[in-house]
């Protein structure tokens, strides 16, 4: 049966309440963007016991709907994005097909979801009698969880490659070898392991602790991290909303181009050449921030107020210096110190002054370091 098939039976009251908690179970496992236990837990953590209570049932399935139609929204956008990129000559990128597939909450209730999860599960491996391990990859991803609950859900913006890299590598690290027959892995062993308990791929170390670890930091990286991806024309309406919301107090930006973030001027934009690039920073499926640029220029760089202060336009210049190595040229407005401190800090010097009509601008270069 299919999960709309599983909710309405939780949903029927003409059925006896253990065959409607019984659906909930199928429907969680219908769609289970934590796993399977993880996801069940946190329903039944924050709804309550749906066994006992039909109110908590029907809350459980409210999180688990919200949730499947966010996701399912995310997808369908996903895809005509993909086939859009196609049609550009742009591959996919491995961190965004990871993140799309990989263990996340989806929707308005994502932040609560990971956090409790994450709680949840580190709670037994900091109480248990050997405690997570403190060198490697595990040990960073350790560190990075701790700071991640001790701060409610955040990680420092500077640790976020670090972040990155340490969940990517304990997930190839701790990768089950591939089957190579039906049924049989290339020991004939079920979970990849020889007899004596060593791994056939050299991941003797990844024990429990290390497994729990991989799946926390991939969780984490999930939520606190945004994912920097390639923005189309169908981030129009998001790309709009950042743009309008963090100059609505500077009349002097949004006079300089209104038309920033339509469909015709991104579509007007990115048709310019190969060279001509838009990317978004995305946190919980929706735009968080975006930049643009070309051959050598920065032309935009914008953050949602509500993401300002966290890193996300940090991140996002830091990809077009990496996707610049041979340098960058930016301009903006002398009066507006914010963001004049955010490229100074990243590296930009002045190089020159511009006064034309209106507010005088700032001309920044960013020349790496050889």
């Amino acid at each position: 049966m299919s999960f709309a098939s599983h909710a309405r039976r939780v949903r029927d009251r003409t059925l006896p309440h253990d065959v409607r908690y019984a659906a909930l179970r199928r429907a969680a496992g219908a769609y289970m963007p934590l796993g399977y236990t993880a996801t069940w837990e946190y329903l039944v953590e924050s709804a309550g016991p749906p066994g006992e209570d039909e109110g908590a049932l029907l809350r459980g399935l409210g999180l688990l709907e919200r949730g499947r139609a966010a996701w399912l929204g995310e997808m369908e956008s996903f895809g005509r994005r993909r086939r859009a990129q196609k049609r550009r000559g742009h591959g996919p990128r491995g961190d965004e097909g990871r993140y799309r597939t990989g263990p996340r909450w989806h929707g308005p209730d994502a932040r609560e979801a990971v956090y409790r999860t994450v709680r949840t599960r580190w709670a037994p491996m900091v109480g248990a009698a050997t405690m997570p391990p403190e060198t490697g990859d595990a040990g960073l991803a350790a560190e990075l969880v701790r700071a991640y609950l001790r701060s409610g859900g955040r990680v420092d913006a500077t640790r976020w490659p670090d972040l990155r890299r340490c969940a990517a590598r304990l997930r190839r690290d701790t990768a089950v070898p591939e089957v190579r027959e039906p049924g049989a892995r290339p020991d004939g062993t079920r979970d990849g392991t020889r007899p004596d308990g060593t791994r056939p791929d050299g991941m003797d170390g990844a024990g429990p602790d290390v497994r729990r670890l991989a799946y926390l930091a991939e969780l984490v990286a999930h939520d606190a991290v945004p994912l920097v991806r390639r923005g189309w024309t169908g981030d129009a309406v998001e790309v709009r909303r950042v743009f309008l919301a963090a100059t609505a107090g500077m009349p002097y930006l949004r006079a300089a181009e209104p038309d920033v973030g339509t469909p015709e001027w991104i579509d007007g934009f990115l048709g310019c050449g190969y060279a001509h690039e838009l990317w978004v920073a995305e946190r919980h499926g929706r735009v968080a921030g975006f930049v643009t640029y070309a051959i050598d220029q920065v032309g935009h760089l914008f953050v949602a107020p509500e993401q300002q202060g966290q890193g996300v336009g940090a991140d996002l210049l830091r990809h077009a210096q990496r996707s610049r190595p041979q340098g960058l040229t930016l301009r903006t407005f002398l009066v507006n110190t914010r963001a004049r401190r955010l490229y100074e800090r990243l590296g930009f010097v002045v190089s020159g002054h511009e006064d034309e009509p209106g507010e005088p601008d700032v001309v920044y270069d960013w020349v790496p370091r050889r």
